[in-house]
């Protein structure tokens, strides 16, 4: 199903509920609990009267990006043998969640397009979304850190430097993982962003959280439709 980015560089919260299959690629599944926040600020305001000279300085200037979409939530589920959630054969409890959160622009992926991912660095990135290498909050200056390995698929893939953003908790300080994935074309479409799960951790408002990521919004190109694939281990 799909989720609209409604918002340039808006936040949005999620709750997932998973059910994975033994044996299976990471499931499509649709986010429950949406929604959005975006920043807000209030103007403020001068007289002018003629014949005045007023110096003004503006400090702590704050400007959204709007390069930027940020996800956040809770993920609960289950490991289950069967055909569907309602038909199990049979299930375990997952007593401490771990794994990942996938976004992707593609609506469909098979087993062939999880196997064909690899890291892609911050500057692949600005490329192939179209972000100039002169922006503040462009990719190559957001994507900028070596994520641990993580497995995809039954698949371990080491990222590599500037492969991964650190996004923070509610001190300022780096914690959440996003790294970027993609198949051997570039398009973007192509892209598979992963947040990596930590059970219970501190998202940057404070909250108690189990993923924290960032995906890219092609500003020239309109609305981006993302999809969400979570992968339990």
């Amino acid at each position: 199903m799909k989720k609209l980015i409604s918002l340039f560089a808006s936040l949005m919260l999620l709750s997932i509920l998973v059910v994975i299959q033994a044996g299976a690629v990471p499931t499509g599944w649709t986010p429950a609990n949406v929604s959005n926040e975006t920043f807000t600020n209030t103007s403020g305001s001068m007289a002018a009267r003629g014949g005045n000279i007023t110096n003004v300085d503006f400090t702590n200037v704050i400007t959204e990006t709007s390069k930027w979409q940020g996800y956040y939530g809770n993920v609960t589920g289950e490991i289950m043998l069967g055909t569907s959630s309602t038909e199990k054969m049979y299930n375990w409890t997952i007593n401490t969640i771990a794994g990942e959160v996938y976004a992707t622009q593609a609506s469909t992926m098979n087993f062939t397009a999880w196997e064909d991912l690899n890291a892609r660095t911050g500057a692949e990135i600005d490329t192939d979304f179209g972000f100039t290498g002169d922006d503040s909050d462009n990719a190559s200056e957001t994507f900028t850190s070596d994520p641990p390995m993580i497995n995809v698929s039954g698949r371990q893939i080491n990222g590599g430097a500037n492969t991964a953003a650190r996004t923070f908790n509610a001190a300022g300080t780096p914690t959440w993982w996003t790294i970027a994935l993609a198949r051997t074309s570039a398009a973007e479409s192509n892209y598979v962003f992963a947040g990596v799960i930590s059970n219970d951790g501190q998202a940057f408002d404070g909250t108690t959280k189990d993923f924290q990521m960032i995906v890219p919004e092609n500003e020239n190109a309109g609305v981006d439709t993302y999809y969400f694939y979570v992968e339990l281990t």
